[in-house]
């Protein structure tokens, strides 16, 4: 089968680092892949692809798919091959789907757009006079895709966007994010630092454990004089975690804050580790990879979690289920990982790794290409909406010029990547 991806970019985020498990997937089984990106930044993750992956990245060219005629001549230009699935991954790009799939009027491709994040829709930082262009989005997403075209990551992921848009959308598909399983023994390979507490992701609002974790610090140091937490990350909340929050515990020793981190250094990092804390892909990841894994919950500051990765409900990644809320304690998980013997560690790990084997890439993987194959192809867009997508795109492309006189006067730029509410 021939799919392909399109998003954003390969800039190092969960999202990012599925498209890079999927498409390496797919061409090492025998299918196609091609990957279609907007933007590459410096430190992306395009050098992780298989060499069999068609990469392009296209700048603003597919805005041109709107018009008829020139969608053919780009598609040419890009060489990449006819597709029989296109699927979109965050709902920013869904209209971009259906262009692409209405190049090819005789034999349409099957389409689908995944959700990585429950407040998709809602979660909105962009200005006011950009309120035509969400809405457009939400139109989009909630008119031009059949339910049964959405993909969500978890059930909850689902529920959100079933409580933004007030209907339900229990047509949509559940499938959690494929990760590979090391068959590795994970004690042979790992040589943690003892008392070494490890988190790797956005820094962002809606992972709250970044501001609640300093509290817990200052009170375990107080039975762990060593206890040190090593965070890698980057985001919107950088410079007031940093320079604010994490300030006094930086000082002290109990923070290490090393910045982004390269998605092949992160096994490194694992090795070290004592415990990993957070939510998203890397948490599962840490946990395949034989650290003791501690969940957080996504907007919690009551420090709270449902014990180790292996009690956490199942194909939810931080997002809390109605009656089957946390109410354990973080601090008291991390408590007891630094008194356990090395028989316990080794009970908590491999009842980690069991836990994730239900999200191993070969099974995932194979539902997702039978579903695709399910799915009906739809119908064209009509030429307003590609007028109307063409304005927009006109319209923001002003917008963006006249705010990046403002931006000026607002320091150096951060990290590349943005805050794309990835996981």
């Amino acid at each position: 089968m021939e799919i392909l991806l399109i998003n954003h970019s390969l800039y190092t985020g969960g999202v990012e680092t599925l498209i890079v498990r999927m498409a390496n997937w797919l061409v090492r089984n025998g299918h196609g892949c091609s990957i279609l990106l907007r933007d590459s930044f410096e430190g992306d993750l395009t050098n992780m692809l298989d060499s069999k992956v068609n990469l392009r990245v296209v700048v603003n060219q597919w805005d041109l798919l709107a018009i008829p005629g020139i969608g053919h001549l780009l598609w040419n230009h890009w060489r990449l091959p006819k597709p029989e699935a296109v699927y979109t991954l965050e709902q920013n790009w869904a209209v971009v789907g259906l262009l692409v799939r209405d190049l090819f009027a005789q034999s349409p491709p099957a389409v689908a757009t995944g959700a990585y994040h429950l407040n998709q829709f809602a979660y909105e930082r962009a200005p006011l006079k950009w309120g035509r262009i969400a809405l457009f989005k939400q139109e989009i997403y909630d008119h031009h895709y059949r339910d049964s075209q959405k993909f969500f990551m978890s059930e909850e992921t689902r529920t959100g966007h079933e409580n933004f848009f007030k209907r339900s959308l229990q047509d949509g598909w559940v499938w959690p994010l494929p990760i590979e399983i090391p068959n590795l023994e994970p004690l042979v390979i790992r040589n943690p630092v003892p008392y070494q507490i490890l988190s790797i992701g956005r820094l962002t609002l809606f992972k709250t454990y970044s501001w609640y974790m300093v509290p817990i610090l200052y009170s375990l140091k107080k039975k762990h004089p060593n206890v040190c937490w090593h965070v890698y990350g980057f985001g919107i909340s950088e410079r007031e975690l940093v320079d604010d929050v994490w300030s006094d515990a930086i000082r002290d020793g109990l923070i290490i804050f090393h910045g982004p981190i390269a998605y092949r250094e992160i096994h490194s990092a694992f090795k070290r580790a004592s415990v990993f804390i957070g939510m998203g892909t890397t948490l599962l990841e840490a946990a395949a990879a034989g650290v003791p894994c501690i969940p957080a919950v996504v907007d919690d500051m009551e420090a709270v979690t449902w014990g180790f990765i292996d009690q956490m409900p199942y194909f939810s990644l931080g997002e809390t289920i109605p009656g089957l809320e946390p109410n354990k304690k973080v601090e008291n998980f991390l408590d007891k990982i630094f008194l356990s013997s090395p028989a316990q560690t080794e009970e908590i790990i491999s009842a980690g790794r069991e836990y994730v084997n239900a999200y191993s890439s070969d099974q995932l993987m194979g539902n997702f290409l039978a579903h695709l194959n399910g799915l009906g192809r739809g119908h064209r867009l009509s030429p307003m909406i590609r007028i109307r997508y063409l304005w927009i795109r006109f319209t923001k492309l002003i917008l963006n010029f006249m705010l990046s006189f403002k931006r000026r006067g607002m320091g150096p730029e951060r990290h590349p990547g943005g805050d794309r509410l990835l996981h």
